[in-house]
């Protein structure tokens, strides 16, 4: 069987992955392990790497996850890189992330308030389901506060220019975290967790691009 390894997004886990049907595929989740102080995206992607056993991997990323699967395949010989509501340069990354870098006003927000569940991030994550709410309230609980905060900064200040790698990209035609700039195929009314709550529709264009 061909590997497929999975990259959850920021503060989520392979939870997130639980209703993608990747039957026929031996499945392998990455883990996200503590940053070091000085780790970039390049860095952490490079210890991020020693997971994967396959000589020909096949990437699959969620937001945070799928950048991180972007800095790995340049790293490793990955037969192919799927990215669900991510984005595979820098230059995909919206302004008002670009903006925090010379306005660093996420260092002064309280982590606890970012895994605490509010109407504000329903809206952000484009969810509206009393389960959807439910998972993403558990997964921001169990994230790690460290990893939290260095990985948002990771995003902010990211330079990563569109390499040659082979990409696939999906995304939702509304997401609001981060809003659709370029994708393969744009799924209607999906929000930024289209791997959750369109699951079908992800399924299905995942395995016409591998098979």
């Amino acid at each position: 069987m061909r590997d497929i390894y999975l990259l959850s997004g920021l503060g989520a886990d392979q939870r997130i992955f639980d209703r993608l049907d990747l039957s026929g595929f031996e499945v392998h989740y990455i883990e996200w392990i503590k940053p070091l102080p000085d780790d970039t995206m390049k860095s952490y992607a490079h210890r991020l790497s020693s997971q994967i056993k396959s000589p020909k991997p096949i990437l699959i990323g969620v937001s945070f996850g799928g950048m991180m699967a972007t800095e790995i395949a340049a790293q490793v010989a990955a037969e192919m890189v799927i990215l669900i509501s991510s984005a595979r340069d820098s230059n995909a990354i919206p302004f008002y992330f670009r903006m925090l870098r010379y306005l660093p006003i996420h260092r002064w927000i309280p982590i606890q308030w970012m895994k605490k569940g509010n109407a504000l991030q329903d809206w952000v994550f484009g969810i509206t389901q009393k389960e959807d709410k439910e998972l993403l309230r558990a997964i921001l609980t169990a994230t790690d506060p460290y990893f939290l905060r260095w990985a948002i900064h990771q995003i902010i200040i990211w330079n990563k220019r569109s390499e040659p790698l082979p990409i696939a990209q999906i995304h939702g035609d509304r997401d609001h975290l981060l809003p659709l700039r370029q994708a393969d195929f744009s799924v209607p009314d999906g929000g930024h967790l289209i791997v959750h709550n369109h699951a079908p529709i992800v399924s299905q264009w995942i395995r016409e691009q591998i098979t």
